[in-house]
């Protein structure tokens, strides 16, 4: 356990590239990272500690890029990292690095209702409650919904085909996003299917409809309530706790993937509530509080491992909440 966080009580947890935060009951923000410029404090910790530049500021969400972080507090949208590029500040993107290593806020963002922040790898989402969403950062593959592959220093509005209202959005080099009416979205890598299109092949700039998700061919479809996202895999989560799998599944060989959504194994009576994807691994959480990791039975848990079955959940522990 980290001890240095036995005295707060820890709401939620967010892992980047090298660096991690946490947020407590308080509205406190604790960071760790070897490195100076993820911890928003100007210095590097291996043990957590409060960021002290956001004391002031009653944080709500928290979110860890590969090498930037943001908070959304009722003040707005924060931002922090090692390359000013990234973090939506716009024209004070040509800031040093020591401004860029701390806490400021995403100006642009101001007077926006904003409900949920999302860092992916060197890309950004706020969605605010008006169901609109805004992205910003590094474009390569058009993970931005934009139109083009052009980085973006500021947030910009991501345009659908006709009105829609989005209630949750993921991003890492390609986005998922989910709508009101239950429909969802993807843009960006699609190069082994993690878009959940049905097919694999070159990037995709603006949002696409998604194929509905059915638990078997002609039956139901299924109401969708997250997404999340890793390096070439995306995770959908169901509202009656299923979780379904689309891309290079991070535990199986080479070319080992698939572009429709793939029911995770289940075991008998486990409802998900909560998951989480990584580069390489994932987290879930069930509904009595319990967690677990997301993976084949093998022991080397390595990509390159080609012998794997079929993914399983493997029991981790039950939350001191509970």
């Amino acid at each position: 356990p980290l001890t240095a966080l036995s005295a707060a009580r820890i709401l939620s947890v967010s892992c980047g590239g090298s660096h991690s935060l946490a947020l407590d009951d308080v509205g406190a923000v604790w960071t760790w990272s070897h490195s100076h410029d993820l911890l928003g404090t100007g210095h590097g910790s291996s043990l957590p500690q409060r960021l002290a530049g956001l004391s002031s500021i009653r944080v709500i969400q928290i979110s860890c890029g590969m090498s930037h972080s943001l908070c959304l507090s009722m003040r707005g949208v924060y931002s922090w990292g090692k390359n000013a590029k990234l973090l939506g500040r716009g024209s004070s993107a040509s800031a040093s690095q020591a401004a860029a290593a701390r806490p400021q806020l995403v100006e642009d963002l101001a007077g926006i209702r904003v409900m949920q922040v999302a860092a992916g790898h060197h890309s950004s989402l706020a969605l605010a409650k008006s169901g609109d969403l805004y992205s910003w950062g590094v474009n390569s593959y058009g993970q931005l919904g934009v139109g083009d592959v052009i980085l973006r220093l500021a947030p910009t509005r991501v345009e659908f085909h006709s009105s829609i209202h989005i209630v949750h959005a993921a991003i890492a080099e390609h986005a998922l996003a989910l709508s009101l009416d239950g429909r969802l979205f993807g843009w960006g890598r699609n190069d082994v299917g993690q878009l959940c299109m049905s097919s694999a092949g070159g990037a995709c700039r603006v949002p696409s409809q998604a194929p509905p998700v059915m638990l078997d061919p002609g039956g139901p479809l299924l109401q969708l309530k997250a997404v999340s996202v890793g390096l070439k895999t995306s995770a959908l989560l169901s509202v009656c706790g299923r979780v379904f799998l689309c891309g290079a599944w991070m535990h199986r060989g080479p070319g080992s993937w698939f572009s429709i959504p793939s029911l995770l194994a289940p075991t008998k009576g486990l409802r998900i509530t909560e998951i989480a994807l990584g580069h390489r691994h994932a987290i879930a959480k069930g509904a009595h509080g319990e967690f677990y990791s997301i993976g084949p039975e093998c022991e080397r848990h390595t990509p390159e491992c080609g012998a794997c079955g079929d993914a399983g959940f493997t029991f981790l522990s039950t939350s001191s909440s509970e």
